[in-house]
């Protein structure tokens, strides 16, 4: 079971998380196109290969790995419109670890939804998944990206050098790092959130 919507107490009742289908598939494509610019800084995605069948690939592939959640797709919409993304990460079972990565159209960063969107993730991790670990990876550069992190209360535990390659050039990444204890020992956090499943 996985949260699809936001319909808690003091959020956006037009804000919802919902897996992504072949169907967004063209959505997905112009929303990276639109913001290739700004996301080519941070995600590895050649522009030369920026094809609707590229989406439709990306999103069956994710799909396949749901049972694992190993790059489960999922969208961030808002009023019904796809606005952004987000993903669990490299799930170690052994160890009860997983990461989280996202982004989000331009035009609508700083409305909080990466953070609820975030939030919601992270609850489902603990509380679902019954992971011990979430963690965060950012390039040193994405100060906006941090911030999400910071702002839910992940601690920021190191720097990993030339992490990643990306269009070019090797991103240092910082390490945010969360435990189920620190998550459920916070203080500030939302109301539950009404969740349904996601077929």
């Amino acid at each position: 079971m996985i949260p699809n919507n936001t319909h808690d107490a003091g959020f956006d009742n037009n804000f919802k998380l919902r897996l992504l289908e072949e169907r967004d598939a063209e959505d997905l494509f112009h929303l990276l196109k639109s913001n290739y610019d700004y996301l080519k800084k941070w995600v590895p995605f050649p522009e030369d290969s920026l094809q609707l069948s590229d989406a439709q690939k990306y999103i069956n592939d994710g799909r396949k790995q749901h049972l694992t959640y190993a790059g489960v797709p999922f969208g961030i919409f808002f009023r019904f419109k796809l606005i952004g993304f987000i993903s669990f990460r490299k799930p170690d079972w052994t160890n009860r670890t997983i990461g989280i990565g996202y982004w989000i159209d331009s035009s609508y960063q700083g409305r909080g939804y990466v953070t609820k969107a975030c939030e919601m993730l992270t609850d489902f991790a603990f509380n679902g998944l019954k992971m011990n670990r979430v963690e965060i990876a950012c390039a040193t550069e994405n100060i906006k990206s941090q911030a999400v992190a910071e702002r839910l209360g992940f601690c920021r535990e190191g720097i990993i050098r030339e992490a990643e390659y990306v269009n070019g050039r090797y991103v240092n990444h910082v390490i945010y790092g969360m435990l189920a204890k620190e998550w459920e020992a916070r203080t500030d956090r939302s109301p539950p959130v009404k969740s349904q499943a996601i077929e």
